[in-house]
């Protein structure tokens, strides 16, 4: 399965162009990996999530320390 890389400070800076890079891409599945602050990333993941092109894509949701991410809210997104 082929690969495409995006970091998320690059979607919410607009360095990447989100659009094009789906558009370029059309990844079958994301792979998002949570950072600190989880609050801030959980609001952003959310916010992704509700876009057309991500709402029906297949996410994966990694942490290094889910019992924070659990704190922080993070189980609901």
């Amino acid at each position: 399965m082929p690969a495409a890389t995006a970091r998320s400070a690059e979607i919410q800076d607009g360095t990447l162009d989100l659009v094009a890079f789906l558009e370029a891409h059309n990844p079958s599945m994301i792979v998002y990996d949570f950072p600190r602050p989880f609050e801030r990333h959980c609001n952003f993941l959310q916010l992704l999530k509700q876009t057309d092109a991500l709402r029906k894509r297949t996410w994966v949701l990694t942490t290094t320390d889910t019992k924070a991410l659990d704190a922080a809210g993070g189980r609901r997104v």
